[in-house]
């Protein structure tokens, strides 16, 4: 495979050129295959705009792969959910309905997504001691911190010429005039 790395980090960018792959700063103009983009795009001011430059960067047919935060844990849980970050770490949170619409807007359409459990938090701890939590949990069926979802993760497909016309956001306006 030919690989390109984009990235904003001066030391990454330099562990890339010693290990002879080419990157730059910004995803620009290329004609891509696949694009990922992991757990980056809940940080943008402007996930919009990044989408769409994704897309003018993907040849016909080709694939962004995009991990997220799970915003449907914000739904279910509220602000004590752990996805959420009121430091503005994340400026931005998704559900499957509002990155697919997102995707949409930019002619790109989920063909796979998956939803992982949230990280097993209680670090330091022994094997020993997580075993018997998660034992206690089992016997008394308490809900377990981890259940829900925590990462949405998804593959989109760029629209060929003559597939389907882009689809407009739900809520979204139509632009087409009634008939009679």
């Amino acid at each position: 495979a030919d690989v390109t790395g984009i990235e904003i980090d001066e030391d990454a960018l330099k562990f890339l050129e010693s290990i002879g792959i080419p990157a730059s700063r910004e995803v620009g103009r290329r004609e891509l295959d696949v694009l990922c983009a992991i757990q980056l795009v809940e940080h943008l001011v402007d996930p919009a705009s990044f989408v769409e430059t994704a897309s003018q960067s993907l040849r016909e047919g080709g694939r962004l792969l995009l991990s997220v935060p799970n915003a449907v844990g914000l739904q279910d849980v509220g602000p004590a959910w752990i996805g959420f970050r009121v430091d503005l770490e994340h400026i931005n949170y998704f559900t499957i309905g509002t990155l697919a619409d997102l995707m949409a807007m930019s002619g790109l359409y989920i063909e796979h997504y998956w939803e992982h459990g949230q990280p097993e938090l209680g670090q330091g701890k022994s094997a020993v001691e997580v075993l018997i939590k998660r034992g206690r949990e089992a016997l008394f069926q308490s809900p377990r911190f981890t259940d829900g979802t925590f990462v949405l993760t998804v593959l989109a497909r760029k629209a060929r010429r003559g597939d389907d016309p882009p689809i407009r956001p739900v809520g979204a306006p139509s632009t087409v005039a009634a008939s009679r």
